[in-house]
């Protein structure tokens, strides 16, 4: 992360247990889906190309190893964020992440 840069910290947490959780996210920003070029050392960046096809898929996921620093454009104003338990390699798998509240 640059000095002064925009960020987005984010702590996902399993709902149940109120621990880190990895988890897949995506990210909207103003509007339009908003991939970074990079995260925090906490966060996978994962790009897979399907040379044939011409596809090219960017999966953000947490290591649930503490938070994720997502650098932001520095002319973001609203934002979106969806959030998946597990890593993005396993559709349909969506156990709960919520808000945790101290006892």
């Amino acid at each position: 992360m640059k000095p002064g840069e925009k960020r987005l910290r984010l702590d996902l947490l399993d709902a149940a247990t109120c621990r880190a959780a990895a988890a897949h996210f995506s990210l909207v920003v103003d509007g339009k889906a908003f991939v970074p070029e990079g995260l925090g050392p906490t966060g996978l960046r994962f790009v897979s190309i399907h040379t044939g096809k011409r596809q090219r898929f960017v999966a953000l996921d947490s290591r649930a190893s503490g938070s994720v620093d997502v650098p932001l454009p520095q002319d973001a104003r609203r934002g979106a964020l969806q959030v998946a338990k597990g890593l993005g390699d396993r559709p349909g798998v969506q156990p709960e992440i919520g808000i945790c509240r101290a006892s």
